[in-house]
């Protein structure tokens, strides 16, 4: 606790904050005392001396006529002039670069392909679990010559061939 200050029956507690975003700020805690119970007004997150701040802030206007200003001026960013020939050199490298890790890129998805069928299921057929829609059986074949319990055959199902 960094300080206390209590009048008219509320006090205001003042401690720092231990949050890693806020080094240097402090909570400011006001509570009502009121003889048996306590009530907590408000909290504030205050800054202190050495907290990190934002920098004042400027009107858009205000920026934009500076940048207008320093342009009319003659300031302009140092540009650099390369030649035409050591550009096409540059840009052949970072070619011959971008080629390399494509290789290296599709030599690691092939391992990683590799590796994703590797378990104790190589020995199932997909075809043994999975039903095809285009399929005329099911995993209900054999239970059509079942006699229901209420008698009635309009539970049969029926399959259309399409053309």
């Amino acid at each position: 606790m960094l300080s206390s200050e209590e009048s008219d029956g509320i006090a205001n507690i003042r401690f720092g904050s231990n949050l890693p975003g806020y080094i240097g700020w402090d909570w400011v805690a006001s509570l009502a005392v009121d003889g048996k119970s306590t009530t907590v007004l408000e909290t504030e997150l205050l800054a202190g001396d050495d907290a990190i701040q934002a920098p004042d802030w400027v009107p858009w206007a205000d920026r934009l006529r500076e940048y207008e200003e320093s342009i009319a001026a003659g300031i302009e960013e140092a540009i650099v002039v390369v030649p035409d020939d050591e550009l096409d050199d540059l840009d052949d490298e970072l070619d011959d670069d971008d080629d390399d890790d494509d290789d290296d890129d599709d030599d690691d998805d092939d391992d990683d392909d590799d590796d994703d069928f590797e378990d104790d299921v190589d020995s199932v057929d997909l075809a043994d679990i999975v039903e095809s829609p285009f399929d005329d059986t099911d995993v209900l074949d054999g239970f059509d010559d079942v006699v229901s319990e209420d008698g009635s055959d309009d539970d049969e199902y029926v399959v259309v061939e399409d053309d």
